[in-house]
C-alpha cells in the first residue's frame, strides 16, 4: 500500500513507517540478541513473553523516550509562538525604517537637486528623479524584511536545536 513505484516521494519516506514500527518492536528486544526473521515479524506481545527480563528495561526506555518527546514538543511550541511575536516586531521595525528612508532620502533628493539644478530648472523631471529612487528604495526595503524574515527562521531553528542540546545536558547532569 505506501510503495507505489509512481510515487514522487523517495524511498527512505516509504520505508520510514515499516523502519519506526521495527524500531519500535526491537524495543523489547534485548541488545545482545541477534534478530531474526521470526523475531522481527512478531507482536510486542510475543516478544514480551520471549524476553521477560528485557521488559522493565524496554519500558523504562520508553518512558524516558517518552519524556524527551514532550520536551521536543513543548520547545517547538516555545518555537512557534517565538516565531510568530518576532515577525511581528521585524515587520514592524522595517515597515516603519522602510518609511522614514523613503521620505527622508525624498526630501534631500529634492532639496539637492533643486540646489544642483537651480529654481530655473523644471519641477516635473526632479519630482520623478525623487519618485524614482523612493520607490527603489521601498522596494529595497521589502526585500530586506523579507530577508530578514527569512533569517529570523534559521535562528529560530538553531535556538531550538542548542536549547534542546542544553535540556538534554541538564537532564543528563540531574541523572548523575
Amino acid at each position: 500500500k505506501n510503495m507505489k513505484v509512481s510515487s514522487a516521494k523517495s524511498m527512505d519516506e516509504l520505508c520510514a513507517p515499516l523502519v519506526r514500527k521495527v524500531e519500535d518492536k526491537m524495543l523489547w528486544v534485548p541488545p545482545s540478541t541477534d534478530v531474526t526473521p521470526e523475531i522481527a515479524c512478531e507482536g510486542v506481545d510475543k516478544l514480551k513473553e520471549r524476553f521477560p527480563e528485557h521488559v522493565a528495561v524496554a519500558e523504562a526506555r520508553m518512558k524516558d523516550a517518552g519524556a524527551q518527546e514532550a520536551i521536543k514538543k513543548q520547545l517547538l511550541d516555545k518555537a512557534k509562538a517565538m516565531k510568530g511575536q518576532l515577525e511581528t516586531v521585524v515587520r514592524e521595525s522595517v515597515t516603519t525604517w522602510g518609511k522614514s528612508l523613503v521620505e527622508d532620502l525624498g526630501t534631500k533628493i529634492r532639496t539637492k537637486t533643486l540646489e544642483i539644478l537651480g529654481p530655473d530648472s523644471a519641477e516635473a523631471p526632479r519630482e520623478a528623479l525623487a519618485k524614482t529612487l523612493g520607490d527603489a528604495a521601498s522596494l529595497s526595503s521589502r526585500g530586506i524584511e523579507t530577508k530578514l524574515l527569512q533569517k529570523l527562521e534559521e535562528a529560530i531553528g538553531s535556538w531550538a536545536k542548542e536549547a534542546a542540546k542544553e535540556k538534554a545536558k541538564d537532564a543528563k547532569a540531574s541523572e548523575l
